[in-house]
């Protein structure tokens, strides 16, 4: 110990003598340490903790095409007819939920309303993912329908938050932008969802508490009978087991280009299916793939003479 604070009181000393040094040596230690903790919070989110989905590798995302349009705007959200049309048809999917974002203002009792987040869903959204609530039960299908549609699901946050985590909330009543709304369901601790956008490229990963409060997705009926109505939705879909992604991407394409042909559509339609986590994590991941490979390629691992391991890298 004598020894060490020797060196250390040495090595201060050295440093007051070279104030330009000492200043440059600390910035730099601080931008590698911020970069390092970056880059880490990306391959944290999108290699090492995937979303706990039952077999995330079966579950993709599909948006729409209009070739007139294509080379402005390559991909589209998705409209609830063509939705429903290629849900019903399509051999290579077995299920399939569609989903908006929404906002919401809520609140428990009597306390004040508060703005939050949320996702209107369709009943199957969490069997599609492979999730069943905590406490409580999912949607059903007769919940999806005007009128019929006064029942929420609470992340495990918004249970703690708006409830102080009562074991009994299944039942209660939560004013949901001015309405009284039933809790039927509160999803696990350990739900993730990521922060979706109806346009692609924009969602973010990572642990999220924005969403909420789910509700279920309610179509109007121009909505259910237009082919002219608004893009405006994301579809979330579980491949059949042994169905690739490009055999799901050529039938879904195909069914959409047949269908806009027998309806006489003016516009070329077209389907584009991905992985649920390219969806996420668009082009960043694989380039983290890269990185780390080659880092490990350039690194070695040994003993030192105290019989630690130890870690060199070539530059």
């Amino acid at each position: 110990m004598r020894s060490l604070l020797q060196d250390f009181r040495y090595a201060l000393r050295q440093l007051r003598k070279s104030k330009g040094f000492t200043l440059t040596a600390l910035l730099t230690i601080a931008v590698g340490v911020g970069a390092v903790t970056a880059v880490f919070s990306v391959v944290n989110a999108v290699l090492l903790r995937p979303y706990p989905f039952r077999d995330p590798g079966q579950v993709v995302v599909w948006r729409e095409t209009i070739r007139e349009i294509q080379q402005a705007e390559p991909l589209l959200p998705d409209n609830y007819r063509h939705y429903l049309n290629l849900k019903a048809r399509a051999a290579s999917i077995e299920d399939a939920a569609i989903v908006q974002t929404a906002g919401f203002s809520v609140s428990a009792g009597v306390d004040h309303p508060q703005m939050t987040e949320g996702l209107a869903v369709s009943p199957n959204f969490l069997s599609v993912l492979g999730l069943s609530p905590l406490l409580g039960r999912a949607f059903t299908p007769e919940e999806a329908q005007t009128g019929r549609d006064k029942e929420v699901i609470l992340t495990w946050g918004a249970w703690q938050r708006l409830f102080h985590g009562d074991p009994s909330v299944v039942g209660m009543t939560l004013r949901v932008s001015g309405e009284p709304e039933t809790v039927i369901g509160v999803m696990p601790r350990t739900f993730r969802f990521p922060v979706m956008s109806v346009m692609p490229g924009q969602a973010t990963f990572g642990s999220t508490e924005r969403y909420e409060v789910f509700k279920p997705l309610v179509p109007d009926s121009y909505e259910l009978t237009a082919n002219d109505a608004e893009f405006n939705f994301i579809v979330m879909a579980r491949l059949k087991p042994g169905v690739s992604v490009q055999q799901a991407q050529s039938e879904l394409d195909g069914i959409e280009k047949a269908t806009a042909a027998a309806d006489h559509l003016a516009i070329h339609l077209g389907v584009v299916v991905e992985p649920f986590s390219e969806e996420i994590t668009g082009d960043v991941s694989k380039p983290l793939s890269t990185t780390i490979v080659s880092i490990a390629a350039r690194c070695q691992i040994f003993s030192d003479h105290r019989g630690l391991p130890q870690t060199a890298c070539s530059a």
